[in-house]
């Protein structure tokens, strides 16, 4: 039995890739701030580090490897980050405890264990307490009885039942707990390139469950709501320690609008108690049949609604489980922008139905109806374990996931799979001009015209992001081009018999510390001491680790 837990750290993982949100957002993910929150509460001392936020520096670095436990948030396109920090740790701290949680090692557990001790499968709130109580020896129970936790037991893994979903959600997750986060907000944060977002939660899960979403499939379709005073209390405890700065918070909930009803409500103390917020929320596109709804979201100062359009082609949305026709879209887009709510467009590319044609239609109605701002995506599955406990999408067969041994890539602008109707090097082609026509200095310049400046500078922040991200997306597209040879006939369509008859094994062997955790990517990430050796040929594991020791 290991030493009793008092210190825990929590960390959420970036990718190395950019992406429009790390790219020009600070803000933690909702699900270890939960954490952190009940760890706390619980009884230990806590810190979570969130790369959205701040990279990891050498403080971070410090804490994290002294600390009894590490709860590490975990997104497959961070994976590889998440596994060298843990290496890291052990190196440093042999006795500390390793626990992954979150979408990646809820869909790979095995491939997770290989660098943790313990793995905890979906939603994590009662598991990590549960799991305190039991390594303190606070609650005398079997490790074994600890529902949706997975972990080593003599050289082989155990994966212990599935965990019903929790029904108690109304934990308030305090964000002072995110390291530095309430430092840098308002003007400051604009200043150094990136937007301070808040975040909170109302709702869980979606019953919508568009086919490619993982979101949905982690969460379920069960649709449960926080009680409103709850949440609004939630965001006076923001709105206190923000000290008075005027912050966007965005509502990370998968369906705002699930039950109208609540949401009214909801929205009706939100204007009562006149908070100093811009509040961005999810939605779908029928928002705007209901007037009475518009009415509200504007008093309540809703300054964006993030709707999964994704396509304009009636066989793909149908595909995706889109149960919309784009002339109904275009009529509420119309709406919308009428109450002066600005709508950010998501758009997955690449379905089974889909082709250049089809893909170029979307695109051509993202930009006719002026959506403020607008994410194209590239339609992704993932590499899931064959376990019975395992949620999936069971959007595309396992064979159909491009061979690459690299879980990076899993960030939804970089071609992951082969495409029925394109080549893959053509819809990553596709995608980089879907972000580079969107964001446009023309586009801006005619925005400026309008008298539209709050759009002006949205779209200005899109046209710098998509600039980091489309170098990235170019460079990938020479892999593209040699996976797909042989692959597609005359016309551009896969030939399927062609493809491997397994999906590709993830070996993923140790992580390269210096590359994972401070060569890349070049710039202002790079810890201070890891930068101090850049200049050398070849840096070990052992180097790294007494440079962060210093």
């Amino acid at each position: 039995m290991k030493n009793e837990i008092k210190k825990v750290a929590v960390v959420g993982f970036a990718g190395f890739l950019k992406d429009y949100t790390v790219t020009f957002f600070r803000m933690p993910r909702i699900g270890p701030v939960m954490m952190a929150t009940l760890i706390r509460d619980y009884g230990c001392e806590v810190k979570m580090f969130a790369e959205g936020v701040k990279p990891i520096d050498k403080f971070a670095i410090e804490y994290i490897c002294s600390a009894d436990l590490v709860a590490m948030s975990v997104l497959t396109y961070g994976a590889n980050r998440a596994y060298a920090m843990a290496s890291l740790i052990k190196m440093k701290n042999p006795n500390a405890i390793i626990v992954m949680g979150d979408v990646h090692p809820t869909i790979m557990p095995e491939h997770s264990l290989r660098y943790s001790d313990y793995v905890i499968r979906g939603e994590g709130d009662e598991t990590i307490v549960e799991l305190l109580k039991f390594l303190n020896k606070n609650q005398h129970q079997s490790l074994h009885d600890i529902a949706g936790l997975s972990f080593w037991e003599d050289g082989r893994i155990i994966h212990n039942t599935k965990r019903q979903r929790p029904k108690n959600i109304e934990v308030i997750p305090d964000l002072s707990l995110v390291h530095s986060f309430y430092e840098e907000v308002g003007m400051s944060s604009y200043i150094k390139g990136r937007m301070t977002m808040a975040v909170a939660q109302a709702s869980r899960g979606c019953p919508v469950a568009c086919s490619f979403c993982l979101g949905s499939a982690i969460l379920g379709k069960g649709y449960r709501t926080r009680g409103i005073e709850g949440i609004i209390d939630n965001m006076k405890d923001i709105q206190k320690k923000a000290k008075g700065v005027k912050l966007t918070l965005f509502f990370i909930d998968n369906h705002f609008f699930i039950n109208k009803r609540w949401t009214k409500a909801l929205l009706k103390r939100i204007i009562e108690e006149k908070f100093n917020f811009w509040l961005v929320v999810f939605g779908q596109y029928f928002i705007g049949k209901d007037e009475e709804l518009l009415g509200l979201m504007k008093r309540a100062n809703v300054n964006r609604v993030f709707v999964g359009f994704e396509s304009i082609n009636p066989q793909t949305l149908k595909e995706f489980n889109k149960r919309q026709s784009e002339k109904a879209m275009r009529q509420c887009i119309k709406r919308i922008h009428d109450y002066g709510i600005n709508i950010h467009g998501s758009f997955m590319l690449g379905g089974e139905t889909d082709t250049i044609e089809t893909v170029e239609a979307t695109i051509n109605f993202a930009i006719e109806t002026r959506i403020m701002t607008a994410s194209f995506f590239g339609l992704c599955e993932y590499p899931f374990e064959a376990l019975n406990f395992v949620p999936t999408t069971n959007c595309l067969p396992a064979n159909r996931l491009l061979p690459k041994e690299n879980l990076e890539y899993y960030n939804l602008n970089f071609v992951s799979i082969y495409p029925k109707k394109m080549k893959p090097s053509q819809l990553q082609q596709v995608l980089i001009d879907a972000h580079k026509r969107f964001f446009s200095l023309k586009r801006i310049f005619k925005s400026l015209v309008r008298g539209d400046l709050y759009g002006v500078g949205r779209r200005l922040i899109g046209y710098w992001a998509q600039r980091k991200m489309v170098k990235q997306m170019k460079n990938y597209i020479p892999y593209l081009v040699e996976m797909e040879k042989g692959m597609y006939d005359a016309n551009n369509c896969l030939i399927e018999e062609n493809l491997p008859d397994t999906t590709f094994n993830f070996v993923n062997p140790t992580p390269d510390l210096y590359n994972n955790l401070g060569g890349i990517p070049k710039g202002k990430s790079i810890p201070p001491r890891i930068a101090e050796i850049e200049t050398l040929n070849k840096v070990t594991d052992e180097e790294v680790a007494l440079y962060y020791s210093k």
